[in-house]
């Protein structure tokens, strides 16, 4: 089974258009038998957006992946020269998992956050040593970010 959507990759979380493809005929009848109560129609803005994503920007998302990849390198280079930081390298997301338990503090959250970078908690996510980075932004607000981490 794959689930597809256009939504995150094209920038438009919001417009409900996600589809999947099932080859297995059983699978695919299990999956449909549940529609409507979890799997709902896409809206007519979403099948638009979708559609026009798919035809017409390949070129932006091409820009944007670049962009991505290196803001990427950027925050794996830094916190590379970190003490107490380790960072596995990521692909197909636009977020750091960032492990902290090298800092020797308790909650690396609070810590970066006392230095004016609000990352996510991995405590939520029931890692409390690490934390993540969206690095799904601008440069400027990265760099700044990672300079508030270094300090």
């Amino acid at each position: 089974m794959t689930l597809i959507s256009p939504n995150k990759a094209f920038g438009f979380p919001g417009a409900g258009c996600a589809f999947a493809i099932i080859e297995d005929p059983v699978l695919r009848r299990a999956f449909s038998a549940d529609h409507h109560a979890t799997v709902h129609d896409p809206s007519v803005f979403g099948y638009e957006a979708s559609l026009a994503a798919y035809r017409e920007c390949g070129g932006w998302l091409e820009e944007q992946l670049a962009y991505l990849r290196a803001n990427r390198d950027l925050v794996e280079r830094e916190v590379a020269a970190m003490p107490g930081l380790k960072m596995a390298h990521v692909e197909a997301t636009y977020l750091a998992w960032i492990d902290g338990s090298g800092l020797g503090v308790a909650d690396p959250f609070e810590y970066f956050l006392k230095k004016g970078v609000a990352l996510s908690p991995g405590a939520q996510f029931g890692a409390p040593q690490f934390v993540r980075l969206n690095f799904g932004t601008q440069r400027a607000l990265l760099d700044q970010a990672l300079k508030r981490m270094k300090s």
